[in-house]
Formats: structure tokens, sequence, C-alpha cells
């Protein structure tokens, strides 16, 4: 719930609020006393440790670390002050992703909460008031997140690709081998055409974007990887 105030006619954003020093969140989402599963997940993207509080939390971070435009995210790092017909509320988004086209604002959500009348109230004024300041809003909910084969294949990717982002395995030398052949089989990847460690190699260069493959196709034996243009 809001708090009326009379100072306030029209709806506005108050205040963006960072955390401070070097804790990046404003409220802590691990703790002891949890009734709920949360949990930690070490991301990819700038080998920090993330917190998460729901299923979908983590795997939208799944997401972002499968991503080659997002460049790093923060769990929770801001809080929003805001007028909504005539009462001040706060907010703490979820995520905060930065992109090369800038800063978004993400709400993890179910598909049903997602349609409760206050948040969409909420998420719509969000979306058309930030980008008057420079950012981005965006509500990202349950089917989305759960998306198959997508999220299967890039579950795989993070498992494997991993490995390759710890270690230099000749990333290039691959990265022109498809290129000149056009594309490469996936069995022929699993069957050692690159090596022992090329699967994972491949993997890696698959979330850095330096290789792609339709990602809404479940990776089979015939499925073609290839360079990204």
């Amino acid at each position: 719930m809001g708090v009326r105030s009379q100072s306030y006619e029209r709806n506005q954003i108050l205040e963006i609020e960072w955390s401070s020093g070097r804790k990046k969140r404003v409220r802590e989402v691990v703790r002891r006393s949890n009734a709920r599963v949360t949990g930690k997940y070490p991301s990819i993207k700038d080998e920090e440790v993330k917190q998460w509080e729901s299923p979908l939390e983590l795997n939208q971070m799944y997401r972002l670390d499968a991503d080659p435009d997002v460049i790093s995210y923060f769990e929770q790092p801001v809080i929003l002050r805001y007028v909504l017909d005539g009462c001040v509320h706060k907010h703490i988004p979820d995520l905060v992703v930065k992109r090369s086209t800038g800063l978004i604002f993400q709400e993890i959500k179910t598909d049903e909460d997602a349609m409760n009348s206050d948040i969409k109230l909420r998420s719509n004024f969000m979306a058309n008031h930030l980008p008057l300041l420079g950012y981005r809003y965006e509500v990202i909910v349950e089917s989305e997140i759960f998306e198959e084969p997508y999220l299967t294949n890039i579950k795989y990717l993070l498992r494997h690709g991993r490995l390759y982002r710890s270690f230099l395995f000749g990333g290039g030398k691959i990265v022109k081998s498809i290129e000149e052949a056009g594309y490469v089989l996936w069995k022929d990847i699993c069957s050692g055409e690159f090596g022992d460690t090329g699967k994972n190699t491949i993997c890696g260069l698959i979330l850095d974007g330096r290789l792609t493959f339709d990602k809404y196709e479940l990776l089979s034996d015939e499925t073609k990887i290839m360079v990204n243009s």
C-alpha cells in the first residue's frame, strides 16, 4: 500500500536510490529465516555470486547469462520511489540488466501475478515513466522464462560452456574453421572433430555470441552450428 500525500497531485517518479558501497543489494535475499526456497548462483557474466529468491529468478538468471547482448546484471540494487494516483509507493525491481543500449529494470512474475490489476497499473506506469529518465522497465513472466526447448538448450550450454570461459582452448581457430566450412553438425562436434575440449569450447563460443544455432529448436545431432554474423 502507498502512503497518501496531499503534496503530490500528479503521477511521477520521485527518486531512484541505488545501493551504496560494495553491497549491491538494497535488501538481503538469502537469509537463514527464509520460509521459501532461496539460493545463490555463480554468474558467468561478471563472475560474481548472485542471490535468488524463487526458481523463476534463478531461471531468468540462466537466460541472462546465456544472452550475449547482456553485459551484466544485478539483483535488487535499486529502490524506486514514486507517486501513483496520489499515493507514494516504494518498488524494488528484482533485477537490473545492463546491455549496450542501457539499463533495464526487470520484475519477475508468474503469469497470474502479472495480470493482477495493481501490478499491471504499476508496470504500465514504470514502462511509461522510466524511459523519460533514461531507463527501461520489463515484466518477465513465467511462461517466457520456462519456454522450451530454449531453457533446456541454454542450461546445456551453461553447464558445458563454463569450462571454456576459464581456459583458452583455441576458440579463434574453431570459429575460423566453421566460418570456412559454412557450418558444422553438432554430432561431429560431439564425436571429437575439434578435440577433447571442442564441445565445451563451442558451448562457450555460443554463450559469447561468436557462434550460434536456433535455440528454439532442441539441440540434436543434426543441429547446424554456424558463425554468428
